[in-house]
Order: C-alpha cells, then structure tokens, then sequence
C-alpha cells in the first residue's frame, strides 16, 4: 500500500520561530518491518529540511506495547506526547471483532524550543456507519454530538516555545 508523508510549513513560522508539522498514515496489519522503513524515511526527509522544531501525527498502526517499533521514533530524538498526558490505557480506537482497544494515533515532536504543554484524547465515539447522507443528517440533528471524521477518535495537545 503506498503511503504519503504530508509535511506543512507556516509561512511566517509560529511566533517567529520555523517549525515542521507532519502527518502520515502508516502501513497497517502485520507489517512491522515496512511501518520501521516508513518512520525511518519520514525523520531522514525531515532531518534534510534543517529545521529543528518538528512535530509529526497520524495513525501510526501500532501502540505503546510495540517497544521495537517506538524506539524507531525514540532513538532520533522524538517524544511521543500522548504518552506523557495520556493514560496508558487510554485508547483511540474501540474495540473491534478483531482488536482489542488501543491507540496507534500518535503525536510525536523533537527540537529544543518547542515543548508540548498538554495532550488529550478528545471525542466520544467514533463516525459510525451509516447508509446514506441523509440519515446521517438526521442522527445529528437528534443528538447534538459532534462526529469525528474517522473511525478514531482524535488526539489533540498544545505546545508552547521555551
């Protein structure tokens, strides 16, 4: 499966300061060794931009019991956020037929200025399925929950500069 690594740069940086944000979508199911090589060229691309303060999300397709696949992250320098605000049980995918619950939706960051100063786990369920445009119109208007735009629920945190 080909995956993509988007990668944004404010124009006028933030607060003055260049930073990276990038989001990407890694491989899924019993493809541990291609997830590895995945994160391995996403840092290399990121390290060539010269710019210190990076943050990358995205679902990453494995969570935190996956110590060989988080050391890929871990040995260039990147903090996974969540793990430091978030429970360690907490999850972002509900259990499925297949799955236990589990998080692989991650926000990672490095650099020396940009620090992250919270992390959450924000909505209730997931976009459930529907049959058509309208019923799903009219599920909404019932009960005033606001969906997310995928079958995770998001991950959010805040960063400050030093």
């Amino acid at each position: 499966m080909d995956r993509s690594l988007l990668i944004a740069e404010p124009i006028n940086g933030i607060e003055g300061r260049k930073v990276l944000i990038a989001t990407s979508h890694l491989e899924s199911m019993d493809s541990a060794k291609i997830r590895k090589e995945q994160m391995k060229d996403a840092y290399h691309l990121l390290e060539k931009t010269g710019v210190e303060d990076v943050i990358i999300c995205g679902d990453f397709n494995f969570d935190n019991s996956s110590k060989e696949e988080a050391e890929v992250y871990e040995n260039v320098g990147y903090e996974d956020v969540m793990s430091r605000y978030v429970d360690s049980e907490a999850f972002t995918m509900f259990k499925t037929t297949q799955f236990p619950p589990w998080r692989p939706d991650k926000i990672l960051h490095k650099g020396a200025q940009l620090k992250p100063v919270n992390g959450f786990i924000c909505g209730k369920f997931a976009t459930p399925t529907f049959k058509n445009k309208g019923e799903a119109a009219a599920l909404v208007e019932k009960d005033d929950l606001v969906r997310t735009p995928s079958d995770h629920l998001s991950v959010v945190a805040d960063f400050t500069f030093n």
